[in-house]
């Protein structure tokens, strides 16, 4: 964390125009020895056993790393473990979520089941969320949790903010800084808790009530959504089927993809604002990444639309086929959406894989000579 905003911009830059040349589509992967430059893999699974002297980026069914990673670590996957040391920040987004490393500086982990072992030594902030939160480990500044049951135990060396319907603080428990937690009911602390700063409990209702209109507005949404759908497909007939049958061909390269450019692309933006000379570049970029994250839920559309054409067993697919198969799915999302928890991942996920196929389309079709 200690280079200049000028290395920084140059490196991410680099990151977001490079990652679709040197990522990996293969099914199951897995390195050993010291690489001595930084990692970007993809496949149904990855396993890294090497020592990386820069970053790594993987995503894939079933990540793991296991050695030490000397740069910053990002992994993406249905399970994701991270052991032995990172130098510097860890992001990983889950199902499931494993953490048993030493880490330099901050910890950033979402998703169903994220779990940091007692082993664990956190140099910075660990932000941790996710359905079920189990946080024993050490963490030198503040953690802030959110979740639906949270466990903390360990030592913690700044203040705690949770958030979540259950939490349960563990027997042993050192908090050094202020705790303060937003739940229903009142937590029962066992004597041999320590908290060195204030006690702050919020009381908030386990349920929010929904607006009447909500699901009227919700169902307007995807209406829109389906419309700007068929629009995008009349307008850009040969270039949007191909975005979605990009992520049909390669949907672990468009994850990793897709993730990237979400968590790197906003820190390029702060970046470009915060040196006077790239402020009009920052506008154009801040401008670029809306139209992006909007193609990419609608490539994420089109392709669970293509996907119910083949599964069909469609041939010769007509373009009333087509806008009926966009306007079917998009029903079905707002369906799927109306399950309490469920369309915020289903949306995220969307998201995230149309960004990344859309992105490698773009990448294939535009490259210098092709």
């Amino acid at each position: 964390m200690d280079r200049s905003i000028g290395s920084l911009m140059v490196a991410m830059v680099f990151l977001l125009l490079s990652i679709p040349a040197p990522a990996q589509d293969t099914g199951h992967i897995m390195k050993h020895g010291v690489i001595s430059e930084d990692v970007y893999l993809a496949g149904s699974s990855v396993t890294v056993h090497a020592r990386v002297e820069g970053d790594l980026v993987a995503a894939g069914g079933d990540v793991q790393t296991t050695d030490t990673v000397r740069g910053d670590v990002l992994m993406a996957g249905g399970t994701v473990q991270v052991r032995g040391q990172v130098d510097d920040d860890v992001r990983a987004v889950g199902a499931d979520v494993n953490i048993g490393a030493r880490i330099n500086d901050d910890l950033l982990a979402a998703g169903g089941n994220v779990t940091v072992s007692p082993d664990t030594t956190i140099g910075g902030r660990a932000w941790l969320a996710g359905g079920a939160v189990d946080a024993r480990g050490t963490v030198g500044k503040e953690l802030k949790i959110a979740g639906g049951r949270i466990t903390v135990g360990g030592n913690i060396g700044g203040d705690a903010e949770l958030m979540g319907e259950n939490i349960d603080i563990l027997p042993g428990t050192v908090i050094r800084g202020n705790l303060t937690y937003w739940s229903p009911d009142e937590i029962t602390l066992d004597k041999s808790v320590r908290v060195g700063g204030a006690i702050t409990h919020v009381d908030v209702e386990t349920e929010m009530p929904r607006p009447p209109a909500a699901a009227g507005l919700r169902l307007g949404l995807f209406t829109t959504l389906a419309v700007a759908a068929v629009v995008f497909t009349l307008l850009f007939p040969g270039f949007s089927v191909e975005a979605a049958h990009t992520l049909l061909g390669s949907p672990w390269k468009s994850l990793g993809l897709g993730l990237a450019m979400l968590m790197t692309t906003p820190l390029v933006i702060l970046l470009l604002f915060a040196s006077l000379l790239g402020i009009w570049l920052g506008l154009a970029l801040f401008a670029l990444y809306f139209v992006l994250l909007l193609g990419g839920v609608l490539t994420g559309l089109l392709f669970l639309a293509e996907l119910s054409l083949k599964w069909r067993g469609a041939s010769g697919i007509s373009r009333r086929w087509r806008i009926g198969a966009i306007a079917v799915t998009a029903a079905a999302l707002w369906l799927v959406c109306l399950v309490r928890g469920l369309g915020p991942l289903v949306m995220f996920a969307l998201l995230v894989f149309g960004n990344g196929a859309l992105s490698l389309a773009v990448w294939r079709r535009y490259r210098p000579g092709s």
